[in-house]
Protein backbone atom coordinates (compact mmCIF):
# COMPACT_ATOMS: atom_id res chain seq x y z
CA UNK A 1 0.00 0.00 0.00
CA UNK A 2 1.36 3.41 -1.33
CA UNK A 3 2.17 6.23 1.95
CA UNK A 4 -0.43 8.21 0.16
CA UNK A 5 -2.92 5.73 0.09
CA UNK A 6 -2.32 4.77 3.63
CA UNK A 7 -2.51 8.62 4.58
CA UNK A 8 -5.68 9.31 3.20
CA UNK A 9 -7.31 6.17 4.82
CA UNK A 10 -5.92 7.26 8.21
CA UNK A 11 -7.46 10.76 7.47
CA UNK A 12 -10.81 9.31 6.69
CA UNK A 13 -10.94 7.39 10.06
CA UNK A 14 -10.32 10.05 12.16
CA UNK A 15 -12.22 12.27 10.41
CA UNK A 16 -14.95 9.83 11.08
CA UNK A 17 -14.42 9.56 14.80
CA UNK A 18 -14.62 12.73 15.33
CA UNK A 19 -18.16 13.16 13.62
CA UNK A 20 -19.16 10.24 15.31
CA UNK A 21 -17.85 11.99 18.64
CA UNK A 22 -19.41 14.97 17.84
CA UNK A 23 -22.95 13.79 16.95
CA UNK A 24 -22.40 11.73 19.93
CA UNK A 25 -21.97 14.65 22.23
CA UNK A 26 -24.83 16.41 19.81
CA UNK A 27 -27.76 13.88 20.22
CA UNK A 28 -27.97 14.02 24.28
CA UNK A 29 -30.98 16.82 24.51
CA UNK A 30 -33.06 15.06 21.42
CA UNK A 31 -32.93 11.43 23.09
CA UNK A 32 -33.07 13.26 26.42
CA UNK A 33 -37.01 14.83 25.24
CA UNK A 34 -37.60 11.41 24.52
CA UNK A 35 -37.22 10.02 27.34
CA UNK A 36 -39.19 12.11 29.22
CA UNK A 37 -42.13 11.83 27.41
CA UNK A 38 -41.46 8.22 28.18
CA UNK A 39 -42.84 5.34 30.32
CA UNK A 40 -39.79 2.92 29.96
CA UNK A 41 -37.67 2.76 32.33
CA UNK A 42 -35.55 0.64 30.47
CA UNK A 43 -34.67 3.11 27.41
CA UNK A 44 -34.41 5.72 30.49
CA UNK A 45 -31.61 3.23 31.91
CA UNK A 46 -29.99 2.44 28.37
CA UNK A 47 -29.64 6.15 28.03
CA UNK A 48 -28.36 7.16 31.36
CA UNK A 49 -25.90 4.36 30.59
CA UNK A 50 -25.13 5.26 27.12
CA UNK A 51 -24.81 8.77 28.04
CA UNK A 52 -22.97 8.38 31.45
CA UNK A 53 -19.68 9.54 30.20
CA UNK A 54 -21.00 12.30 29.39
CA UNK A 55 -22.58 12.80 32.44
CA UNK A 56 -19.24 12.29 33.85
CA UNK A 57 -17.21 14.75 32.09
CA UNK A 58 -19.96 17.34 33.06
CA UNK A 59 -19.35 16.74 36.84
CA UNK A 60 -15.69 17.07 36.34
CA UNK A 61 -15.41 19.92 34.07
CA UNK A 62 -17.12 23.21 34.61
CA UNK A 63 -16.71 24.68 31.32
CA UNK A 64 -18.08 21.36 29.59
CA UNK A 65 -20.95 21.27 31.86
CA UNK A 66 -22.12 25.04 31.47
CA UNK A 67 -21.42 24.13 27.35
CA UNK A 68 -24.08 21.36 27.39
CA UNK A 69 -26.42 23.05 29.85
CA UNK A 70 -26.57 25.99 27.37
CA UNK A 71 -27.28 23.56 24.73
CA UNK A 72 -29.89 21.95 26.77
CA UNK A 73 -31.69 25.16 27.11
CA UNK A 74 -31.51 25.84 23.41
CA UNK A 75 -32.95 23.12 22.21
CA UNK A 76 -35.78 23.42 24.99
CA UNK A 77 -37.11 26.13 22.71
CA UNK A 78 -38.49 23.78 20.48
CA UNK A 79 -39.99 21.57 22.04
Amino acid sequence: MSERKRFKILQYLCSGICVLLVVYVLSIRPVNLLVVGSDNMEFEDYCEWFYGPLLWCMDQNDLFCDLIGNYMVFWSRFA
